[in-house]
């Protein structure tokens, strides 16, 4: 189940990034297109390099709270 689900989610992410880069390429101006598209990349790519070491902390420091949240449901 948890992998069919994550297959969906890539799916949903793939078919998000495609439609954000056309609707940058229709918004921005030629001239400044090349800056908005390199930032869009930029923080995609921070994002996916920073988050594994923010969940690695929450998760070291900070596990009690996911349990106690996850043995509630």
């Amino acid at each position: 189940m948890f992998f069919s689900e994550r297959i969906l989610q890539g799916m949903g992410l793939a078919i998000a990034n495609v439609a954000e880069m056309a609707i940058i390429v229709l918004a921005i101006p030629e001239e400044k297109r090349g800056r908005a598209l390199g930032l869009i990349v930029s923080g995609v790519y921070l994002g996916t390099s920073v988050s594994p070491v923010i969940c690695g902390f929450l998760v070291q420091h900070r596990m009690e709270v996911f349990v106690s949240h996850y043995n509630n449901i």
